[in-house]
């Protein structure tokens, strides 16, 4: 699939404008799925150096932004000091003191960065059954803390729902991969300020907020020096789940709804040349978690069948006609973010011909929450003058007698992906760079955020590093 704005040759000349297109006339070809509900054990040593937490120390060395950047964090999982920890304390859920020192160390990355946003892709009460009343308590302590973020600057703060986020009850799955809005209220309505989100110093940036009650919706903000527009498509995939269909009985028409608008969405984007940043909780794919299974499962459900608008897709599994949509619109898709997982993985999305391509790189937010293995972490995103990522930070928390931020780890993409690209090329040209032997091998090492010597057992993580067609 020939794509000139992935090229790291043109990359640089595309942000100049339409009018430097024939010096790229010759593009590049590019040739190049984990459930929560199983935990990866990993042992880590502890760490007591110590430093000012609101002047973090960056050890990542990458390249200005003249892009911009934004900062994303996932899967924070609050866990009251009343409830206990299922785990040793080194995989636990978040408690109250490490939510708080948390969003300490991010305003200090927030005010020595500046990012131009911050997103939140989802899911904010531990897993536990909680009765309403403190499961209300809950949702307002990380909503407040997430509002908080931007200290005293006016940085948009974007949310968008995980799987946790529900006030439906799952049978099984406690109040769980439902739908975001139950009889007419949404975990929302316990935030201090309702009307703020689902975006926090940025209501004028919501462009389209006719689904948020189904847990999606567009954002228009501006990033870089130059104050570009970039369009932030917050989708809800936690729909395409199967659970959500024991939930739920509207799961194959709220999926089919939610994929005929972002088509709208990205042909609106396409023609007003607006880059796109997809944002979700579950990605698409496999699962790499092996656990007691001997083969992957997907992440989305593989039963549920397109029943849209558009009869080109009609009865194609929904996995199938997200990957046509977003290789459709490689061009105007810049970035492409997921949460869930916990871990810092990346996949690589792929097109539905004949001989796949890779269409997109999407990059995996690591949790908050230690329960998975992983240490706590969030990522800044570097982006270039075409909002292009072409660098990322990811900060880490490292334990010594409890998580601590205190040490300012961090490691960036190049590390984490040693690669042969050009000084500032696309994360998804540094992968293309390299073969899938060292992709994996580098995703495998730092899959817990942070550097694994041995690395954790390998799962089902090469498997679900390529996300492909089924049809």
């Amino acid at each position: 699939m020939i794509n000139p704005r992935k090229s790291p040759a043109c990359r640089a000349i595309l942000a100049l404008g339409a009018l430097a297109l024939t010096a790229c006339s010759e593009p590049e070809v590019i040739t190049l799925g984990m459930t929560e509900s199983e935990t990866v054990t990993v042992a880590e040593e502890g760490v007591t150096e110590t430093m000012t937490a609101t002047e973090p120390e960056v050890l990542a060395d990458s390249p200005a932004a003249s892009g911009g950047s934004f900062l994303a964090l996932s899967d924070v999982h609050f866990r009251p000091d009343n409830m206990p920890c299922h785990s040793s304390e080194h995989h636990c859920e978040t408690p109250p003191a490490f939510w708080t020192a948390t969003q300490g160390f991010v305003q200090g990355v927030v005010a020595s960065e500046t990012p131009d946003f911050i997103i939140y892709l989802g899911d904010m009460p531990t897993h536990d059954p909680v009765a309403t009343g403190p499961r209300g308590d809950i949702f307002a302590s990380v909503l407040n803390g997430l509002s908080g973020l931007a200290g005293a600057t006016d940085i948009p703060v974007l949310y968008l729902p995980g799987n946790n986020d529900t006030l439906g009850h799952n049978p099984g799955y406690n109040n769980d991969y439902c739908p975001f809005d139950a009889t007419g209220h949404t975990v929302l309505d316990y935030a201090s300020d309702p009307s703020a989100w689902p975006v926090v110093n940025g209501a004028s940036d919501v462009l389209d907020a006719s689904h948020l009650s189904n847990g999606y919706y567009a954002a228009r903000l501006t990033v870089g020096s130059t104050g570009s527009p970039l369009r932030v498509l917050a989708l809800n995939t936690n729909i395409y789940t199967a659970h959500y269909g024991l939930c739920s009985d509207q799961a194959a028409a709220d999926g089919s709804d939610q994929l005929d608008w972002l088509a709208g969405q990205l042909a609106d984007a396409a023609s007003a040349s607006e880059p796109v940043l997809l944002a979700m909780h579950v990605p698409p794919g496999l699962d790499g978690y092996q656990g007691h299974r001997t083969s992957p499962g997907t992440m989305w459900d593989d039963s549920l069948a397109y029943q849209g608008s558009n009869p080109a897709h009609a009865g194609r599994w929904m996995q199938d006609v997200m990957l046509d949509l977003i290789a459709a619109h490689s061009d105007t898709i810049t970035n492409v973010i997921a949460g869930h997982t916990h871990l810092n993985g990346i996949r690589r999305l792929h097109t539905c011909e004949a001989t796949p391509s890779m269409s997109e790189l999407l990059v995996s937010i690591p949790g908050i929450s230690a329960d998975h293995g992983n240490r706590p972490a969030f990522k800044l995103f570097q982006l270039d003058g075409a909002t292009e990522p072409v660098a990322v930070t990811t900060y880490n928390a490292a334990y010594s007698g409890g998580y601590d931020w205190s040490d300012g780890a961090s490691f960036d993409f190049s590390a984490n992906y040693p690669n042969t690209a050009p000084s500032g090329a696309t994360l998804a040209a540094q992968i293309e760079s390299l073969d899938t032997d060292a992709v994996f091998t580098g995703m495998l090492r730092y899959l817990n955020a942070h550097d694994q010597s041995p690395p954790p057992a390998p799962g089902f993580f090469r498997q679900a590093l390529d996300v492909t067609c089924r049809n």
